[in-house]
């Protein structure tokens, strides 16, 4: 491994509906927040949806942060994708996902994270939340705690997004199939792989709250039609466990995301 961390993000233009594209200010704003750290024993990879140039051009400003910038043009849409991409490039003991929306809390959030890793294989921190940009009122902090393995799966998240989470570097992805489970689904399968994270209940991640955000805009069928198929591929609750119907799940899933792109 060429470093501790490998901090993984996945970007976007992040257009909102208004036209303003918002992806270059909130990973500049994340950036910023990488540089002031006190642990520099990272690497940075930036996995990159877009189809302009404005996040790579973001990305050269910040090249003095040992960042390699990725264009991803396989999957476009699917931020699951996107974080795998981002995975794949990684050379570090550790992943540490970061959505580029978020940002780090503190300049000495990453040493305390590394400073209690120990030779556990995933982590969970703490999170304050903001709204949208007005990251100068955090509120609601949240600290992670492992609840039923099951009710995680289902939706029952008590750990937050996947930008609290590190883990080791060992071939482990998120499944691109989802789009709202795809973070329960992940830690559901690493805690089969590893057992219970580590949970450091401090703050090391500001999550922002956006109105356009994935779990306020996604359709409720596919909500539905996921926690079916999370069920159905980990055999779990009757019927679900019949698993001839996860491609089926899977490609309903699909035309529901595609309907919802053609509305947007």
């Amino acid at each position: 491994f060429m470093c501790k961390l490998s901090i993984c993000i996945p970007t976007t233009e992040l257009k909102y509906s208004n036209g303003v594209l918002m992806g270059p200010y909130m990973l500049g704003f994340l950036l910023k927040s990488i540089e002031k750290q006190t642990f520099k024993d990272y690497e940075i990879t930036i996995a990159d949806h877009s189809t302009s140039d404005v996040i790579l051009n973001e990305c050269k400003k910040w090249m003095h942060l040992n960042l390699t910038y990725y264009r991803n043009t396989e999957h476009r849409g699917s931020a699951a994708a996107n974080i795998n991409f981002a995975i794949g490039k990684a050379n570090g003991k550790y992943i540490k996902t970061i959505l580029q929306d978020d940002y780090l809390y503190g300049e000495d959030s990453l040493k305390y994270l590394v400073d209690n890793i120990g030779d556990h294989k995933w982590i969970a921190t703490g999170t304050y939340h903001c709204d949208e940009n007005d990251t100068d009122n955090l509120y609601r902090p949240h600290s992670p705690h492992w609840g039923d393995p099951i009710e995680v799966l289902g939706g029952g998240n008590t750990i937050s997004g996947p930008s609290v989470l590190t883990f080791k570097n060992d071939a482990n992805y998120f499944d691109i199939d989802l789009c709202w489970l795809n973070d329960v689904e992940f830690y559901y399968r690493l805690f089969l792989k590893y057992g219970e994270p580590l949970l450091l209940p401090n703050p090391v991640i500001v999550t922002r709250l956006r109105e356009e955000g994935v779990s306020n805009t996604l359709n409720n069928q596919i909500k539905i039609e996921e926690r079916k198929y999370v069920l159905a591929k980990h055999s779990i609750n009757g019927n679900s466990t019949n698993i001839e119907n996860y491609p089926a799940m899977s490609k309903r899933i699909y035309k529901l995301k595609l309907r919802k792109n053609e509305k947007s």
